[in-house]
C-alpha cells in the first residue's frame, strides 16, 4: 500500500528529499534563467546543504520508526567508502579536495535515504518523478523558442542549450528517463484494493500516457542520447520482470512508445545537424583510437597514456567518450593491481587532472585497481540480487511488481552511470544501493505507518 500525496508524507517520507537532491537542481537552474541570471556555485551549496538538513531530519525520524539492521550490502557499501577515502588520503593532490566535497551530499547521503525507504515510499517516489516531468516538459517550449530563434548561438545546434547549462539537456535526460520509466510501472502495475473509482482511473491512465508520448517527444528533441539508451534497457527489465503483464499489453506500450519516437525524430531529422548527431551511436568507434601506437602504453605522470595526437582532434562526444573509455583500460593494464589513485585518471588522460572517464566501472579499475575493483563489483552483484531474489521469493503481486520497477530502476542507473558517472558523486546508483540495503532479506523489521 502507497502512502497517499499529502505534504505531511511529503515531508517526513525519505522519497522526497531524495528526488530532489537527484533532480532537483534543474529547476533552480531554470529560475535563474528566467531571472535573467547566471547560476553562482554558492547557490549550488546552499540548495544541496538545505537538502542534506532536510534529508538528515527525516532519517533520523524515519530510523526511529523502521530500525536498522546492518546487513550484507551495507557491509560492503562502508567498505568501498572506505577504500575511496584511503586511496584519496594516500594520493593526494590540492584538487582532491573538489572530490571530497562532493562525497557527502552525492556518496553518503543518496544512500541513506534509500535505506531508510520501505515499499510505501515506492508510489510517492515516483509520483513526485513524474510530477517534477511534469513541471519541466511545460518549461520546454519556451526554452525551444529560445533555440529556434534566427541567428541564435545553438540554433543548428543537435543538443540544445536548456537553462543556460551546458549540463542543462543532460540533467533534464536523467529526470525524464526516470519519470518514463515510473510511468511504465505506474501503467502495468496490477490493481490493488485501493485502487481507485473506474472513472478517476481512466483519467489518470489518459494522464499518464499523455505525459508518456510528451516525455519521449522530449528527449528526442533535447537529443540526450545516453539517457534514452539507459531507459530503453530499463523498460525492457522492466517488462522481463512483470509476468502479471500480458505480452499484448506490453507490446501495445512499445508501439505506443515507438511511435511516437518515430514522429518525434522525424520531426528532428529536417535539420541535418540533428541527424547526424544521432547516427553517430551507429558509427564503428572513433577512428583516433586506430591510431594509438602499437608498443605498449606507458605510464607517465602529466602525460596522456593514449599519446598526445590522439588529444589533437576529438571530432564529437561519441569519439569523446570511446578515448575516454581507452584511456581508462590503458592505465588500467599499466598498473592493476592498485590503480594509479582515485582522483588521479586525469594526470593520464587528454582532459587532464581531476577529470573523470564518464564511466564508473573503467574509472574504479583505472584509479583502484583489481582491489578496489573486487569491492565494487561485489557491492554491484549484491544490490542487483536482492530485487531478483525478493522478485522470485515473494508471493504478494503488487510487492513482485515494486521489486520489478526497483530492479529496472537499478539498470536505468547503472547504465547512465557508464556514460556520465564519476564514482565520487554517481548519486543516482548509490541511492538504489540504499534501496537494495533497504530491501535486503531481515533489513528491516517494522513496516512504517506515518
Amino acid at each position: 500500500m502507497g502512502m497517499s500525496f499529502t505534504v505531511k508524507n511529503l515531508m517526513k517520507s525519505p522519497a522526497t528529499p531524495a528526488a530532489i537532491l537527484l533532480y532537483g537542481i534543474v529547476f533552480g537552474f531554470a529560475l535563474w534563467s528566467y531571472l535573467g541570471l547566471q547560476w553562482p556555485r554558492y547557490l549550488t551549496v546552499a540548495l544541496y546543504s538545505l537538502v542534506a538538513v532536510w534529508a538528515m531530519a527525516v532519517i533520523v525520524s524515519r530510523w526511529r520508526l523502521s530500525g536498522f539492521i546492518f546487513n550484507k550490502v551495507d557491509f560492503l557499501f562502508c567498505a568501498f567508502l572506505l577504500w575511496v577515502l584511503g586511496s584519496v588520503a594516500t594520493h593526494w593532490w590540492k584538487g582532491s579536495i573538489l572530490k571530497l566535497e562532493f562525497m557527502p551530499f552525492f556518496f553518503i547521503l543518496p544512500y541513506i535515504l534509500g535505506r531508510m525507504m520501505v515499499v510505501e515510499d515506492f508510489d510517492l517516489f515516483k509520483r513526485i518523478l513524474i510530477g517534477m516531468a511534469g513541471i519541466l516538459l511545460l518549461l520546454l517550449p519556451f526554452e525551444y523558442i529560445k533555440n529556434s530563434q534566427p541567428g541564435f548561438l545553438y540554433e543548428n545546434s543537435p543538443a540544445p542549450i536548456l537553462f543556460g547549462q551546458g549540463h542543462g539537456t543532460m540533467l533534464s535526460g536523467l529526470l525524464f528517463s526516470a519519470a518514463l520509466l515510473a510511468l511504465i510501472s505506474k501503467l502495468t502495475s496490477p490493481p490493488t484494493s485501493n485502487t481507485a473509482p473506474s472513472s478517476n482511473k481512466k483519467q489518470y491512465r489518459f494522464f499518464y500516457y499523455l505525459l508518456l508520448a510528451s516525455i519521449v517527444s522530449a528527449m528526442v528533441w533535447i537529443a540526450s542520447r545516453g539517457s534514452a539508451v539507459a531507459v530503453i534497457l530499463g523498460v525492457i527489465t522492466l517488462f522481463f520482470f512483470a509476468p502479471f503483464l500480458g505480452w499484448k499489453k506490453k507490446i501495445a506500450i512499445l508501439l505506443y512508445l515507438g511511435l511516437f519516437a518515430i514522429v518525434a525524430f522525424s520531426i528532428s531529422f529536417q535539420n541535418k545537424h540533428h541527424e547526424a548527431y544521432f547516427k553517430l551511436l551507429l558509427l564503428r568507434p572513433s577512428v583516433a583510437l586506430s591510431e594509438v601506437l602499437r608498443q605498449p602504453p606507458k605510464l607517465e605522470f602529466g602525460k596522456p597514456i593514449l599519446g598526445e595526437s590522439i588529444c589533437k582532434e576529438i571530432p564529437n562526444s561519441i569519439a569523446d567518450r570511446w578515448i575516454h573509455y581507452r584511456t581508462a583500460w590503458e592505465i588500467f593494464l599499466a598498473k592493476p593491481l592498485t590503480g594509479v589513485g582515485a582522483n588521479g585518471y586525469g594526470f593520464y588522460s587528454c582532459t587532464g587532472p581531476g577529470w573523470y572517464p564518464h564511466t564508473t566501472i573503467l574509472q574504479v579499475l583505472a584509479e583502484l585497481g583489481v582491489l578496489g575493483g573486487l569491492l565494487y563489483f561485489a557491492l554491484l552483484w549484491v544490490v542487483v540480487r536482492v530485487p531478483i531474489t525478493r522478485y522470485f521469493s515473494a508471493t504478494d503481486v503488487s510487492f513482485k511488481a515494486n521489486m520489478g520497477w526497483l530492479l529496472a530502476f537499478m539498470v536505468l542507473q547503472i547504465t547512465t552511470s557508464q556514460f556520465y558517472g564519476s564514482y565520487f558523486m554517481s548519486a543516482g546508483l548509490y541511492f538504489v544501493m540504499g534501496l537494495a540495503a533497504s530491501f535486503h532479506h531481515g533489513a528491516k523489521l517494522k513496516q512504517v505507518r506515518i
